[in-house]
């Protein structure tokens, strides 16, 4: 039979579920910040063109705008005019521009002296500015959030500008969407989280520790009282540890939370103490029990009760020893209780316990075999036995289930 795992009390938690969902959300804020990032990069690699017609329209309320004013104007012969552009690009918005160009319409025959702060062409009547790298970026305050270019041309008239082109790009960065700070919330939580984790963790730990060195403290009292039980009897030695093995496996088995198949390890382990008060003559006899005998050792579980009485960190438990030799139909003793009225505890302690005496050796007879067991388990299940806990047992006598002390699920 393999070793049953140990699990966490109830009302504890596991650390690798814990761990598992701390990396699930690590994992999905990972993919939050790399589809923020993508989206920030799409769209700085999303250029924009603005058209002007300034005079159709005012665009200083825009987000972006430029313009071109004649500065200065000069006559260089009767039929050339010497003329200034100065332009400016104004970034209203609440991101940068980056790698911008402007492109704005002159009159036939004009060429380009000089210019600055930029290098200028010229198409067909469109004088194109690209800026240097320096001022490549208009920024979206300060200083910078105005930039200026200008240059000297020859033109065979004066004329203003009224047509401008301005292409460039908007540098979009993860924080200026607002997912990119809930995120940044969100992982400050989950670090949060799992430092709490961490700390609730070791707390946790230490916890089970002392509570796993109180249960051997109390298993071993425990055990103490029941060797005081078993010395009584040399047949019967082992025997309240056995069915408290055999009464948490039969729980298992049933489903029963980690807790209740504890709880009735203590229970099962405690079911015999009312044998203290039975006399050892009485307990050893190997012949024929009389009416007086029988009843005295019958005593033994309302003896547990009184012993018990006073027992109340651990439910159950005197029922457990008051009600464990109860029938199934009615006929048990003490309080001839039928059914489903035994409480569910001493329904199944009281089939280990007859399990163990059938299985090993007595004063009155030799151990019987398992296939005897069987059937006498079978031929019972309905009258002395709960029939709705005799499977569990004989599974367990067929799969060859032994009480073994590594296997004990409160250790």
């Amino acid at each position: 039979m393999k070793k049953s795992k140990k699990r966490l009390p109830e009302g504890t938690h596991s650390p690798i579920r814990a761990i598992i969902v701390f990396v699930l959300l690590l994992v999905v804020i990972g993919f939050g910040f790399l589809f923020v990032n993508i989206i920030a990069r799409n769209m700085s690699e999303r250029q924009f063109v603005l058209e002007m017609n300034f005079n159709k329209s005012d665009y200083s309320d825009g987000p972006y705008y430029g313009e071109v004013l004649v500065t200065q104007n000069w006559e260089e012969t009767p039929t050339v005019h010497g003329l200034e552009y100065t332009g400016y690009v104004y970034n209203n918005s609440d991101h940068d521009i980056v790698d911008w160009t402007v492109e704005f319409l002159v009159a036939d025959g004009t060429t380009i002296i000089n210019g600055w702060n930029g290098e200028y062409e010229m198409v067909d009547n469109w004088i194109i500015f690209t800026p240097t790298e320096a001022n490549s970026t208009i920024d979206t305050e300060g200083e910078y959030s105005k930039r200026n270019f200008g240059c000297i041309v020859n033109t065979p008239k004066v004329s203003l500008v009224k047509y401008m082109r301005l292409t460039g790009y908007q540098n979009f960065a993860p924080q200026d969407f607002m997912i990119y700070w809930i995120l940044v919330g969100v992982s400050i939580v989950v670090v949060i989280g799992i430092i709490i984790e961490i700390f609730s963790e070791f707390r946790i730990r230490k916890f089970l520790v002392k509570q796993n060195e109180d249960k051997r403290i109390i298993i071993q009292t425990m055990k103490t009282i029941t060797n005081l039980i078993d010395a009584k009897d040399p047949y019967t030695r082992g025997h309240s540890s056995r069915v408290a093995v055999y009464s948490q496996e039969i729980a298992r088995r049933m489903g029963m939370t980690p807790t209740e198949i504890e709880r009735i390890f203590y229970i099962a382990l405690m079911h015999d103490v009312g044998k203290i008060g039975v006399p050892d003559d009485v307990l050893n006899k190997p012949g024929h029990l009389g009416d007086d005998e029988r009843k005295a050792i019958q005593e033994h579980t309302k003896k547990g009760a009184v012993i018990l009485k006073d027992f109340s960190a651990l439910p159950g438990i005197i029922e457990g020893a008051k009600y464990h030799h109860e029938r199934f139909d009615g006929k048990g003793y003490p309080t001839l209780l039928t059914g489903k009225q035994i409480p569910l505890f001493a329904r199944i302690i009281c089939i280990a316990d007859a399990y163990d005496a059938m299985s090993t050796d007595r004063c009155y007879r030799k151990r019987l075999s398992a296939e005897d067991i069987i059937a006498e388990m079978k031929l019972c299940s309905g009258t002395q036995f709960d029939p709705d806990i005799v499977p569990y047992m004989i599974e367990m006598i067929e799969e060859g289930f032994e009480a073994k002390e590594d296997i004990l699920y409160a250790n």
